[in-house]
């Protein structure tokens, strides 16, 4: 299940102005264009906002007519995480999502981190460095190792068992 900040940074991943009904009902200059969240009401999607922006989640931007939204590097790393755990989609049949990774002894942080979120996520572990698992997941966790700029250390595979 996602948080709230979660669902807020999915509903404006792809969006870089606000509707005209939005920005009106929260109190914000009128944009263009597309952005939806159901059951909101003013109050709440100002404090939501804010609320990304001063966890440096969100940046805005106010312009003559417009509001214009992006997401931060953080923010993206958060989407990309929360999307790997909330795949529910299967591979096909004997196939599986592999993550083989050497992350060396001097990033051994790094390597802790990366192998808890490997768990989270639902993948096993196979061999020492060796994590599988039967969700589609393969593009989302080449984007998560490229945002973490891990690609030295870290390949992923999408295969079949034989």
């Amino acid at each position: 299940m996602l948080s709230g900040t979660e669902e807020w940074l999915m509903a404006i991943e792809d969006t870089i102005l606000l509707s005209r009904d939005f920005t009106r009902e929260v109190g914000m200059t009128a944009g263009d264009a597309r952005i939806s969240r159901r059951d909101y009401n003013a109050h709440l999607a100002r404090q939501d906002l804010n609320r990304l922006a001063m966890k440096k989640l969100i940046k805005m931007k106010k312009t003559e007519d417009a509001i214009v939204i992006q997401l931060t590097d953080k923010a993206q790393l958060s989407l990309t995480k929360a999307r790997i755990k909330a795949v529910d989609r299967d591979l096909p049949s004997r196939e599986y999502c592999m993550v083989a990774f050497d992350i060396p002894e001097s990033s051994r942080k790094v390597r802790s981190i990366f192998r808890r979120f490997l768990k989270q996520a639902g993948f096993i572990q196979s061999q020492k460095s060796l994590w599988i698992s039967k969700k589609d997941v393969g593009p989302d966790m080449i984007k998560f190792i490229h945002r973490l700029k891990l690609e030295a250390w870290v390949q992923v595979y999408v295969g079949r068992l034989v």
